[in-house]
């Protein structure tokens, strides 16, 4: 499958070099760690990070989900090629709670069904969809939002989600208008 990204114009393939083996859990994290404000998680794949052994064990904490791992699958045709799911993952509808920022891209929900972005938004604390040059879309219990992209001359899009979503999720206490401010300059 292909993604738009890479440098300008460009496109990328993402292929399966060797899974990880091993998922990370609350048993990783050292017992000494405080409790944290905002939990960010951001698997590459599936098995990566239990993300509801993190959600269950912080119940009280901004969560922030980088979702792009939940929704990729490896093709079963030998090439190791990674997909898209067609639907949310059921870990993803699982960690859609009030304190779940979710951050997607709109590649990686194309090829979902009407109407099933807005239930997922219903179900977390907001959804936040990524779109390029296009800004990004925070859907919720109340709306859509729009926010608009800042002028950029980019070089390479490599990341660009990852560090929009950080940006954003870090920026929220100085309210949402304002972390999509900051999170389009980053």
């Amino acid at each position: 499958h292909e993604f738009p990204g890479g440098s300008p114009g460009g496109v990328r393939k993402q292929f399966m070099v060797q899974p990880i083996g091993y998922t990370l859990t609350t048993g990783d994290v050292p017992g000494s760690w405080p409790e944290p404000a905002t939990l960010i998680l951001s698997p590459l794949m599936p098995d990566d990070i239990d993300i509801m052994d993190f959600i269950d064990e912080f119940p009280e904490t901004e969560v922030a989900l980088l979702a792009q791992g939940l929704q990729r699958v490896v093709v079963p045709d030998g090439t190791n090629a990674i997909a898209h799911r067609a639907q949310p993952s059921s870990v993803l509808l699982d960690a859609a709670r009030p304190n779940v920022t979710i951050f997607l891209s709109r590649e990686e929900i194309a090829l979902w069904a009407a109407g099933t972005l807005d239930h997922l938004a219903k179900r977390a604390g907001r959804v936040v969809v990524t779109d390029g040059a296009r800004g990004a879309t925070i859907h919720d219990r109340s709306g859509v939002r729009v926010v608009p992209p800042a002028p950029a001359d980019p070089i390479d899009a490599t990341g660009a989600g990852d560090v929009f979503a950080g940006a954003f999720i870090l920026g929220l206490r100085a309210g949402e208008q304002s972390a999509g401010r900051l999170a389009a300059a980053c």
